[in-house]
């Protein structure tokens, strides 16, 4: 076989198309199509994984956590929160994988509060400056 050049799935498949050819030549004959005909699926089976790998089954959905967390209203409530994570985490109620989601959600939410923060204080600044400049 390796001097031929021939792999060994090369080899399994025209095997197994013999055993269909010898079973398709045998039809009339119910035993020895049987027997060709069992062979040639074995074979197939034998080679299916090697054609058609099989696919990892999709992840199950993300279950739902509970645990208490306390309001996020400025970025200062932020530490409690990620406290309130590691508090669930250390206590088996929620996995690490699922606190480090948790916690990103808390970030987005600290970065969301910040930057509101920071709109508020530009427009006072320029209302300021407007004020400043009519004296």
């Amino acid at each position: 076989m390796a001097a031929s050049g021939t792999t060994p799935l090369a080899m399994m498949i025209k095997t197994m198309r013999a055993f269909e050819a010898f079973a398709d030549r045998h039809a009339n004959n119910a035993k020895k199509f049987e027997y060709y005909s069992t062979r040639a699926a074995a074979i197939a089976k034998d080679v299916a994984p090697y054609i058609h790998p099989r696919i990892p089954p999709p992840a199950p959905p993300p279950r739902k956590v509970s645990f208490p967390l306390p309001d996020i209203v400025t970025a200062a409530d932020v530490v409690a929160a990620s406290a309130a994570v590691m508090a669930a985490c250390r206590a088996g109620q929620i996995t690490a994988a699922e606190a480090n989601e948790v916690s990103n959600v808390i970030e987005q939410h600290r970065k969301a509060i910040e930057t509101a923060e920071i709109a508020a204080r530009v427009v006072a600044i320029e209302q300021q400056q407007k004020r400043d400049s009519k004296e």
